[in-house]
């Protein structure tokens, strides 16, 4: 198969669709890649590591969507692209189609296939293409909302780390999903021992955060069934914890320990 990556053109989008490890592998396994000169660049990915991984360089957009059978982007066709679309041309992207009615048209006008990243599902339901964006989404809220706190920007001042004799900024998550718990992850300080070491509760899995206050926010899947919990830290220390609230729509569960 021919497989085209073209530079992406939308405003502030400086990601690449593919990387030069994703190139050597689909050029190993007989497939030609064929990717725009300066795709990489705004992700710091130069044409030479590309072609050392065994890409062929076109030197436009429009090279790339004639020969490619399947067109791997990171964003949706822009208008601009539009008359470069044709008939049975394999579309591998981000399209979130909800709000383009305009483009959705486009694609069902010029008999494109779409494989839409974000709705990539596996048999247990998850979504294995758009978590890592969610995940990415919950971190970066939290150095975005840090950047408006700044006087400069319009904010009141508060930086959101604090310093000492200084109280720390406070921040309101609303959800409990991917997002959620990763801005949870990022905004909340680490709970610390009596020898100051980070406190981690690997009984929890992956989906917990430990509060200076001593409290935990986890998903409440992982506790749905139970009304009291011991909780186990790395250290060797188990602590009995209460269940203080937990909401099943927005998955999230608070424990005080």
């Amino acid at each position: 198969m021919i497989i085209g990556v073209p530079k992406e053109i939308k405003t502030e989008e400086y990601r690449v669709g593919i990387v030069p490890a994703g190139v050597r592998l689909l050029a190993a396994s007989g497939h030609r890649v064929l990717i725009e000169k300066t795709a990489g660049e705004g992700a710091g990915i130069s044409d030479q590591e590309f072609k050392a991984a065994g890409a062929h360089l076109a030197s436009s957009a429009a090279e790339v969507y004639g020969e490619a059978e399947l067109v791997m982007k990171v964003k949706e066709p822009l208008p601009p692209e539009y008359d470069l679309l044709r008939p049975g041309l394999i579309v591998y992207t981000y399209l979130h189609l909800a709000p383009a009615p305009e483009l959705t048209a486009v694609l069902l006008e010029k008999d494109i296939i779409g494989i839409a990243y974000e709705t990539i599902q596996l048999p247990d339901g998850s979504l294995p293409l758009l978590t890592p964006m969610s995940e990415i989404a919950g971190r970066m809220a939290v150095q975005v909302g840090a950047h408006y706190l700044e006087k400069t920007e319009g904010g009141r001042g508060v930086l959101l780390g604090g310093v000492p004799g200084v109280y720390r900024g406070q921040v309101t998550i609303l959800g409990g999903g991917v997002v959620g718990i990763n801005a949870a992850k990022i905004a909340v300080v680490p709970f610390q021992g009596p020898r100051g070491q980070e406190r981690k509760v690997p009984s929890l899995g992956s989906g917990f955060v430990i509060s200076s206050g001593g409290y935990i926010v986890t998903n409440n899947h992982v506790i749905a069934d139970v009304d009291s919990i011991t909780v186990g830290f790395e250290d060797g220390t188990e602590l009995e914890a209460e269940i203080v609230g937990r909401d099943p729509k927005t998955d999230i569960a608070l424990i005080r320990v």
